[in-house]
């Protein structure tokens, strides 16, 4: 399964979501998988799901951890300015 982050914000907080799109009738759809949370909680709960501290969420299904280390190797590259 493909998805990426993204981020969106609300009222000062930034919030991090797995999200897919898709092409429907010529225009773009977004669905939105799962939220991380608000930032820098965000990281940290992924890490908590990759470090076996909280069980692996079930809207994550078709999803796996390399996916996960992946997707936090990307988010500090945005961080830092840098491409992931």
């Amino acid at each position: 399964m493909t998805g990426y982050l993204t981020r969106k914000k609300s009222k000062g907080n930034t919030y991090i979501y797995l999200r897919k799109s898709k092409r429907v009738e010529g225009e773009i759809k977004h669905d939105y998988i799962y939220s991380f949370g608000k930032m820098p909680a965000a990281l940290n709960h992924m890490y908590s799901i990759v470090n076996d501290e909280i069980p692996f969420p079930s809207k994550l299904d078709g999803y796996d951890i390399k996916q996960i280390f992946d997707w936090i190797w990307c988010k500090r590259q945005v961080e830092l300015n840098t491409f992931c």
